[in-house]
């Protein structure tokens, strides 16, 4: 299986303090993601959240950094075809029934995006809004439903994996 990119939704939780910080943000995962991609991961950046919708800054949401005439025209355009061409993360059925009877967590947060990746043994590429998405390991632990219906937590299986591989990428 090719790898993919799977967009951790933890990374846009905290909104940037302002736009010129939320386009900083925007231009280093699209720096990243192209790096990838001439390193042979799949053009695709899937998700489970709406990206359009989610706030990079206060009053600046995605939609608006999409249409914003002071962004660069390419930059633009290179993200709505990493995220117009491919289907939500959920409208995959491989995705559905790996995913079924388990969740994962980044600490006590759930963290879907990150858990697929693992589960994929996917990418997971985020928004540098935090030192702890500038690394390139990070713990998850799941909760799993048994056919008892008794809910189990560990850590997952060698409970780091790669993220953003911004290490190796990093030009």
């Amino acid at each position: 299986m090719e790898l993919g990119m799977i967009f951790n939704e933890l990374s846009i939780e905290s909104p940037a303090p302002d736009k010129k910080t939320a386009c900083q943000w925007m231009t280093s995962l699209l720096d990243t993601i192209r790096v990838a991609v001439r390193r042979g991961v799949k053009r695709e950046l899937r998700t489970d959240i709406e990206l359009n919708s989610a706030f990079l800054a206060e009053n600046y949401p995605l939609a608006r950094w999409r249409n914003d005439k002071q962004v660069d025209m390419e930059q633009r355009r290179y993200f709505r075809t990493l995220v117009t061409r491919y289907p939500p993360i959920d409208d995959l059925p491989e995705i559905k029934e790996k995913t079924y009877f388990i969740d994962f967590k980044y600490y006590s947060k759930k963290a879907k995006g990150l858990g697929i990746a693992y589960l994929l043994d996917g990418l997971a590429i985020s928004f540098q809004s935090a030192s702890q998405w500038n690394i390139n390991q990070l713990p998850l632990s799941s909760d799993t439903l048994d056919e008892s219906g008794e809910i189990g937590s560990r850590p997952s299986k060698n409970a780091i994996f790669r993220h953003n591989f911004l290490s190796a990428f990093r030009t």
